[in-house]
């Protein structure tokens, strides 16, 4: 199963979850959890808190785009919970969002703005 259709299916059952910078994965629950979701929740944590974050950058994104209606494109760059890689979100009005995973050590804030501002899209 996919971790966006388990973290999907958890929320379901009345979950919520949030990822902390220090790599914990917190879980709200409207019911107690299952001794069955609990074992599913450790045994998937590492996809659970990339969904989790994945998903977040995602609402950012479309929120600033939503905040901001003349621009076409929103970015968002964090890093991804790994020290050595930067995440980059982008969000183009209309078309739909990506992610870029660059490592750290590569990753040129001025070469990445030239990119974007510089694209024109077909």
């Amino acid at each position: 199963m996919r971790a966006d259709d388990l973290l999907g299916s958890l929320r379901a059952a009345g979950m919520s979850f949030r990822a902390t910078d220090d790599d914990q994965l917190l879980v709200d629950a409207v019911e107690p959890i299952t001794a069955e979701q609990r074992v599913l929740i450790q045994r998937n944590k590492p996809r659970l808190l990339a969904a989790v974050r994945r998903q977040a950058r995602s609402e950012r994104v479309l929120t600033m785009l939503a905040e901001r209606p003349k621009n076409q494109r929103a970015v968002l760059v964090e890093p991804s919970g790994h020290a050595d890689i930067i995440v980059v979100a982008i969000g183009i009005r209309g078309a739909g969002l990506a992610e870029l995973s660059i490592e750290a050590d590569r990753f040129d804030e001025g070469r990445m703005h030239r990119l974007l501002v510089d694209t024109v899209l077909a």
